[in-house]
């Protein structure tokens, strides 16, 4: 059974402080409507922990309880996410006491429209200190080391380039995000015994940023952080500070592309040597003091300097111990079916007339995302009156500003929580053994990446009798090379399926696929094909396959106007336009000159070969070819105009 939000406090030996957070949490406000729990994560506790939990329990059917024996936050966290039921984890630690109306405030955020826009994998909130001394002199300068935040009183998402991020305590992660992007073992555990390594909850947030989530600020969620005096002296704080600055080198290198590390350690090693000095000149004898500011803040310059030393190796072993650690928990039978859609209100409806006749397997769990990006019609109205009436399964509605069917398949690849995602064209009707293939090709073959069968025309008129020449332009794909067998196609030949009716791999896609496409698919002013291919070269070329499943059929509805010899030459040089993009992506960087001298030198002959000698005799076969090459000989040229406008 799943819940809309669920409540995580990991603890260790907090049976002191437990009690303050769970009965502030039993005396929430407005949460009526929210279907929610509590799961507290006893991480090894040694005290009266779970004596105080069970009382709490007699209190209310909402707090649940589970034991992680491995030590550090990080795996606390990480047994909440799995035992956790709702869309949405909040974390709590056991000294951060909520807000009365936290919770709602919480779900509230989560589920405006502003986090399903900015496409939010986690965010944070105000987090407030309850000092239990007196506030030391100049607290002020090392107060973000507990935790404590105030960025005003607007929304906003985080600067993935500064590394700014918020804290773990009043996180709140996307559940699916998080199991899809978020290794199981992070590379920093969290403090255990007299190992001070922390920055676990910023490690993780990198793993969401990297995969193209957003991280956000929500200034309605306030916390109290109780903070003990003995957090303030100088024997806590040197070694808390250290723990701090070793593990901001394993934190930098996780947003560099591992060949750029070595340049990207000297230049942060130059800016640690600057602060340093400035430090040393704006607190004489400080490398001295007593004071526990200055203590912390000497202890935090240090250790950050020699983090590259302390560190390197270690970030090397275990980033080779996560590459064969096992992959994030998913459902084994689950299945997303994600729509993309512009201006689709006229067929949508018949589309979802033939997703109501699908065969479905029992035990599979499905789902539908559709994805309205940026219509100008009445799709995002027809939606959600087809959304009001279905209940085949789970269907789920979000809108892509960015304009290009590719942003769209990337949100719906993100917001999706299922294993396997099956994109579909709103003018693609599956037949009623589709879904039933899928999963079952699926199971057979876990290793690909993705998988696409055959696509058949169906058109509103007869169609020329030349056009079975032309149907690959028009996404209809029979594949008689493959003779009705399973097979993988060749993606460094380009030889591969368009993307409607493709079934992927969804944690191959995020783990292979860069979240910002470079071909984005076509949009007003620019018609530029390639956007299915482009993750398809991504998963190949890191070792996926991608195959082909006999079994798998689909109907593209062809209506009259994409007939037209006119559209026929715009769409195949759309699709030539793309050709050096998606080759390079298959290519070494060195070979690029000669990839692209030997494209532009090949297709041009056979343009030029395909002219005609008398042009009131041009076949209309033939111009379209024309076009295609044409596109490909400048494809080069369009890729550079392209990179350098991005």
């Amino acid at each position: 059974m799943t819940c809309a939000l669920t409540v995580a406090i990991p603890t260790y030996n907090g049976a002191d402080r437990l009690p303050m957070v769970l009965a502030a949490l039993l005396a929430q406000i407005n949460t009526e409507a929210i279907d929610w729990e509590i799961w507290v994560i006893d991480n090894n506790s040694r005290d009266r922990t779970l004596e105080v939990l069970r009382d709490f329990q007699q209190r209310s059917p909402l707090i649940h309880w589970d034991c992680e024996p491995e030590q550090g936050a990080a795996f606390g966290r990480q047994r909440a996410i799995e035992r956790a039921q709702g869309q949405w984890v909040a974390f709590l630690d056991d000294d951060t006491v909520p807000a009365a109306d936290w919770v709602a405030q919480v779900w509230a955020f989560a589920q405006s429209a502003w986090v399903d826009r900015a496409l939010v994998g986690a965010f944070g909130g105000r987090i407030l200190p309850e000092l239990a001394g007196p506030e030391p002199v100049g607290f002020g300068r090392i107060r973000s080391l507990f935790a404590i935040v105030d960025r005003g009183d607007r929304p906003f998402v985080y600067d993935p380039h500064p590394g700014l991020l918020p804290p773990s305590a009043g996180l709140v992660v996307r559940r699916s995000a998080w199991l899809a992007c978020v290794p199981r073992r992070l590379i920093l555990g969290g403090r255990t015994g007299d190992t001070w390594l922390t920055s676990e909850d910023l490690e993780a947030l990198v793993y969401l940023q990297r995969s193209g989530y957003a991280i956000a600020y929500c200034p309605t969620m306030q916390l109290i952080h109780q903070i003990p005096a003995q957090r303030l002296t100088a024997d806590y704080l040197r070694p808390f500070a250290r723990g701090i600055g070793w593990s901001r080198y394993v934190v930098r290198m996780l947003r560099v592309d591992r060949p750029r590390r070595p340049i990207a350690t000297g230049f942060y090693f130059l800016s640690d040597l600057r602060r340093c000095w400035q430090w040393a000149l704006a607190h004489p004898g400080g490398w001295r003091s007593p004071d526990p500011v200055l203590v912390c803040e000497r202890s935090l310059l240090i250790s950050t300097l020699t983090s590259p030393g302390v560190m390197g190796r270690w970030l090397h072993d275990r980033e080779a111990t996560l590459a064969r650690s096992p992959a994030p928990l998913l459902a084994a039978d689950s299945i997303a079916i994600a729509i993309p859609t512009y201006n689709g209100a006229a067929r949508l409806p018949a589309l979802f007339d033939r997703l109501r006749d699908l065969e479905i397997p029992e035990g599979l769990t499905w789902e539908i995302w559709a994805i309205d990006n940026n219509s100008r019609d009445r799709t995002w109205e027809v939606l959600i009156q087809i959304q009001q009436t279905w209940t085949a399964c789970p269907l789920h509605i979000s809108q892509e500003p960015r304009q290009g069917a590719a942003f769209a398949r990337q949100r719906a690849m993100r917001l999706s929580g299922a294993r396997w995602v099956a994109l579909l064209d709103d003018d693609n009707w599956p037949e009623p053994a589709w879904l039933r293939e899928a999963i079952a090709f699926a199971q057979a073959h876990p290793e690909l990446g993705a998988f696409g069968g055959k696509i058949l025309g169906a058109y509103a008129v007869e169609p020329p009798p030349a056009l079975h020449e032309l149907a690959g332009y028009l996404a209809i794909r029979d594949y008689p090379e493959f003779a009705d067998r399973p097979g993988q196609f060749d993606a460094h030949q380009l030889r591969l399926p368009p993307a409607a009716a493709l079934v992927v791999n969804r944690a191959a896609w995020l783990a292979a696929v860069p979240p910002e496409p470079h071909l984005g698919g076509k949009r007003a002013g620019r018609f530029v094909q390639g956007d299915d291919y482009e993750p398809l070269l991504y998963l190949a070329r890191s070792g996926y396959g991608i195959g082909f499943a006999p079994r798998l059929r689909t109907h593209h509805q062809i209506p009259a106007w994409r007939l037209d010899r006119a559209y026929l030459c715009q769409l195949a040089r759309a699709c030539g336009l793309a050709t050096f993009a998606l080759k390079r992506i298959v290519t070494p960087p060195i070979a690029w000159p000669l990839l692209a001298l030997r494209i532009m030198v090949a297709n041009g002959s056979k343009a030029l070969r395909l002219l005609p000698t008398n042009p009131t005799q041009d076949d209309w076969v033939r111009s379209v070819r024309r076009s295609f090459f044409w596109g490909c000989a400048l494809s080069p040229w369009e890729d550079l105009r392209r990179t350098w406008r991005r």
